[in-house]
């Protein structure tokens, strides 16, 4: 499926088996239009292979709201005019936000009582 796919989208937790899933084999099968977007957690996509593939033209582009180093260290990765790079939004919705505030709230409240 990975030869055939126009988008690949990262939507695993970190884990043994997902650690570098993504990597230089995955990317050399890919097609040369296709992008790699994760927002899933750092480090399933190997960052070093992903820079490679955007580099030699393996894959069209990537986006990544998650780094395995956070905050990003590999600028040559961050600024690469094929990617693009967000401050880890994902969880950045009206909605969770409110609910964070509700959360932190009641961690302070119940430290009170």
């Amino acid at each position: 499926m990975i030869e055939q796919a126009d988008y690949l989208t990262m939507n695993v937790p970190m884990s043994p088996e997902t650690k570098g899933m993504i990597g230089d084999d995955q990317f050399k099968r890919m097609k040369k239009t296709a992008y790699v977007i994760n927002t899933a957690r750092g480090g399933v996509v190997d960052e070093a292979a992903l820079l490679r593939a955007l580099d030699e033209g393996l894959i069209a582009g990537a986006a990544l709201d998650v780094y395995t180093a956070e905050p990003p260290t590999d600028w040559k990765l961050v600024k690469h005019p094929k990617l693009v790079a967000t401050p880890h939004l994902a969880s950045s919705t009206k909605e969770a936000q409110i609910r964070v505030g509700e959360l932190t709230a009641d961690k302070v409240i119940n430290e009170f009582k």
